[in-house]
């Protein structure tokens, strides 16, 4: 007799067990509700209750075949629905089979309870039916993967658009040439449909011909010679130098994000300390930014009236920077490190250079550096403060 099968059995003594595809996991069941909360009219409280109900099921995998009934009573299945009060969670079940995902089987006093044969086992009950959920999962399921990849699309088309606005914007002001007005419109049209959620990705077709279009007509070619940061301590213009005051320039110790660390972020074990008065900009003065803002050629053609306060200001510092490849961050550095006034002279030398600059994230970090060691910026517009020398004893 083989011991494989000591008995003599002809069939395997281990099968491998076939997977059920009937069977459901009930909490894979609520991510995909989770996900699908907003176009099913659902609020935070309902997916709370639906939880809730199916924590009272029987453990293990549900069966669409079997009794999938919560008929707990609902002064004790309020403890699982983190003490929620009693009318919050009846108008949750009301939204639940709104949305079709139950069925409230009451009895005619609104009790709920099982109904037994007579051997006990429980063939009917009273209360609320996980049925109709347990039947749609692979249509919900199919409707949460066409909103994932519709999100993917919807990111991608915006990138691309924004990628290709950006360049034309970065040609545009290499050349010196008036950005145009449909330029404009299609940068704002492009935030407003990022930001919705609704947003299919047919949407994209029109800005991307519009986008074409532009590609396509008269725009302008940018010379092809690359400088880095290191070369602008060779480059001088005959501009007045403008030089900050000690006391409204608060340099700050902020954090690295140029390309020279190859994209990587470090990460420390403690939080960052918080922002203080200390590593804030300098007090905002109208008259010395008027007087800053006549210096800035290239910002001044796009923007002719200087801002008159700090909201003003950073709205238009914010947003002319991205159109040159400058981020929020760096731009907040550079605050903390130039103050206002400077900060409006370098990023108007990045954009009379921007042609050729490849990286202006890294440059303008650079250039932060330098003047942290005390070094004149952007072609010596900006110069360091000069610190006083103490008297020697006598």
């Amino acid at each position: 007799m083989p011991a494989a099968s000591p008995r003599g059995q002809t069939g395997s003594v281990c099968p491998n067990p076939v997977p059920d595809s009937r069977l459901q996991d009930r909490w894979e069941l609520l991510s995909i509700v989770t996900y699908l909360r907003k176009p099913l009219g659902l609020s935070d409280r309902d997916i709370a209750v639906l939880q809730a109900h199916l924590t009272v099921l029987p453990k293990g995998p549900l069966r669409p075949e079997k009794l999938n009934v919560s008929f707990m009573e609902v002064g004790e299945i309020l403890s699982r629905a983190n003490g929620m009060c009693d009318r919050k969670f009846r108008r949750g079940e009301t939204a639940l089979e709104k949305a079709g995902l139950v069925t409230r089987c009451l009895s005619a006093n609104g009790r709920r309870y099982p109904e037994r044969d007579g051997t006990g086992r429980i063939v009917s009950a009273y209360g609320i039916d996980l049925a109709p959920l347990i039947a749609r999962r692979h249509e919900l399921a199919a409707w949460r993967d066409r909103m994932v990849s519709d999100l993917r699309e919807v990111r991608r088309r915006a990138n691309s658009v924004s990628a290709r606005l950006a360049e034309i914007t970065r040609r545009f002001l290499a050349a010196g040439r008036e950005l145009p007005v449909s330029l404009a419109e299609l940068r704002a049209r492009l935030r407003r449909l990022a930001r919705r959620v609704t947003t299919s990705p047919e949407v994209f077709e029109g800005l991307e011909r519009e986008v074409a279009a532009l590609e396509d007509g008269d725009l302008p070619g940018g010379p092809a010679r690359i400088e880095t940061a290191e070369s602008d301590a060779t480059y001088t213009d005959a501009v007045d130098h403008v030089r900050p005051v000690a006391e409204e320039t608060a340099i700050a110790d902020a954090p690295d994000t140029s390309t020279g660390d190859a994209g990587h972020s470090v990460r420390h074990n403690e939080s960052p300390p918080k922002e203080d008065k200390q590593t804030r900009p300098a007090l905002f003065d109208p008259d010395r930014m008027a007087r800053a803002w006549r210096l800035a050629e290239t910002l001044n053609e796009f923007y002719p009236e200087p801002p008159r306060s700090e909201h003003q200001a950073a709205a238009v510092l914010y947003e002319f920077s991205s159109f040159i490849g400058l981020g929020q961050p760096g731009i907040a550095r550079a605050l903390r490190t130039l103050g206002w006034e400077n900060t409006l002279l370098a990023v108007d030398y990045l954009a009379g250079r921007i042609a050729q600059i490849t990286r202006p994230e890294g440059y303008l970090s650079s250039m932060l550096k330098a003047h942290e060691r005390g070094e004149p910026i952007a072609g010596r517009r900006i110069t360091p403060p000069r610190l006083s020398r103490p008297e020697p004893a006598v």
